[in-house]
């Protein structure tokens, strides 16, 4: 070997399948959360520049959020209204699969 270089590392045991899919899938979950949770914020802020006031929750928040889209001569101006649409089905994509909590504001 020459001078400088380490040994090859040793191999590592493979891990079960279920479990290393499983962390490869979800992970902790912890960046999709806070990628869920700058999207909400991102739409709070929208709303909030328009004078519309969106409570603190996810569920709640999003609901209140698909309730203003939905009005055809709402608050949220036309220009803006398809960005906004699109974060609410980009969080609901998915927060559906793990709880449902939101399949009601999936109408948007």
């Amino acid at each position: 070997m020459a001078p400088g270089r380490r040994a090859a590392p040793e191999p590592q045991p493979v891990r079960a399948l279920v479990r290393q899919t499983g962390r490869v899938e979800g992970g902790d979950g912890s960046l999709w959360q806070a990628d869920r949770t700058r999207r909400i914020n991102t739409l709070r802020g929208y709303c909030r520049e328009f004078g519309i006031a969106i409570a603190q929750g996810a569920r709640l928040g999003l609901e209140q959020i698909a309730r203003v889209l939905a009005e055809p001569h709402g608050a949220i101006p036309e220009l803006l209204r398809p960005t906004c649409v699109l974060l609410v089905e980009e969080v609901l994509l998915r927060v559906r699969p793990r709880c449902g909590c939101c399949a009601s504001t999936a109408r948007v």
